[in-house]
């Protein structure tokens, strides 16, 4: 059967980017078999290359420069549990229509 263990996910902060496209590295990307194999070369090329890939703060700035924030917590003080785009990257807020109370 097709591993579709991974084959998604979804990150409760940016901060937790880098760890879960570890996972789904380990657990999707080696066993799927619609990657096709240039694009695993084309992986493994990177990996080996350049090694500031794998710093979280090097995943976390990059998520921030593309716009990318945390859901803000709720009034209750529960975490928001995701991240969205954010309308303009200088405010870093999500549109409302995003946020789930």
């Amino acid at each position: 059967p097709h591993c579709t263990r991974m084959s998604s996910f979804y990150p409760e902060s940016v901060s937790d980017l880098y760890r879960l496209v570890c996972l789904w590295q380990s657990c999707h990307f080696r066993k799927c078999r619609n990657i096709p194999p240039a694009v695993r070369d084309t992986y493994q090329n990177i990996k080996q290359g350049r090694k500031t890939l794998g710093k979280t703060r090097y995943w976390v700035s990059s998520a921030e420069k593309l716009g990318l924030v945390d859901i803000p917590k709720t009034k209750e003080g529960r975490a928001g549990g995701g991240i969205c785009f954010a309308l303009n990257r200088s405010s870093n807020v999500c549109p409302k229509s995003e946020v789930v109370q």
